[in-house]
């Protein structure tokens, strides 16, 4: 279990960022771990609604959500919204902490930039500040 601000947070996986070498291309030195987390979380999110449980849990902040509150605001019965935050957390790309007879779910922001920076970290040649520049523009 990990503790963030005095909590005690359930699903917190370690970090892993040993790289190896079996491969010439430098982008896919990725251990088997890193690739095994990295394919699980986007499989979480390529659905439509635990696409959307995730961006309004990221919008919730570190405070994050009960399961009453995101069932209200999608529309959603609470044992499908269940289904949904049960494969979201197997992916570690969310967590959730017990407080009083609650549950309240948050985005795993650690995990979120682990995923991130895997999918941008060859961008513009390994220049990511080259393409957001670009964007921006």
């Amino acid at each position: 279990m990990k503790t963030v601000n005095n909590k005690k947070i359930k699903n917190s996986k370690l970090n892993v960022n040993n790289k190896c070498n079996n491969n010439e291309n430098e982008n896919d030195n990725y251990n088997v771990a890193e690739v095994k987390f990295i394919i699980e979380a986007l499989e979480a999110l390529s659905n439509e609604s635990r696409l959307k449980i995730f961006r309004m849990l990221v919008k919730a902040g570190h405070l994050g959500l009960t399961v009453t509150e995101m069932s209200k605001s999608l529309n959603m019965p609470m044992s499908t919204l269940s289904f949904h935050l049960a494969k979201l957390s197997q992916a570690n790309i969310i967590l959730f902490v017990r407080q009083s007879r609650f549950i309240i779910y948050s985005a795993n922001f650690e995990s979120v930039n682990r995923l991130i920076g895997y999918l941008t970290e060859s961008c513009c040649n390994g220049n990511p500040e080259e393409c957001f520049n670009n964007i921006y523009k």
